[in-house]
This record gives structure tokens, sequence and C-alpha cells, in this order.
């Protein structure tokens, strides 16, 4: 008969000090990209205009 020893799950689980130093980073990468996504929006928008406007000068 085998018999098996039921660990406490804090024994695979990281401290909760490393817990919270992952949250921070993943809050932190996540506001980089919300700082990033406008400005790369505006560019988008800024290129597609240039295109529409420079086939606009070639038809006249």
């Amino acid at each position: 008969m085998s018999s098996t020893i039921a660990l406490p799950i804090e024994t695979f689980s990281p401290p909760n000090e490393v817990k919270e130093r992952l949250h921070k980073t993943a809050l932190q990468r996540l506001s980089v990209l919300n700082k990033a996504l406008p400005l790369f929006l505006f560019i988008h928008r800024l290129q597609i205009f240039f295109i529409f406007y420079r086939f606009g000068k070639e038809d006249k």
C-alpha cells in the first residue's frame, strides 16, 4: 500500500513578494503600451493622410 504525503500549496507557489513584483512589472508594461498606442495611431493616420494627399495632387 502506498502512502502519499499532502504538502501545503505554499510549498510550490512563490512567496507573495514575488507575486506582487510580477504583477507590478506586468502593470508597468501595460502602462507603456497604453502610452505608445495613441502615438502609433497618430503616426499611422498621418501616413494615411499623406498618401491620400499625394494621390490627390497627382490627379490635378
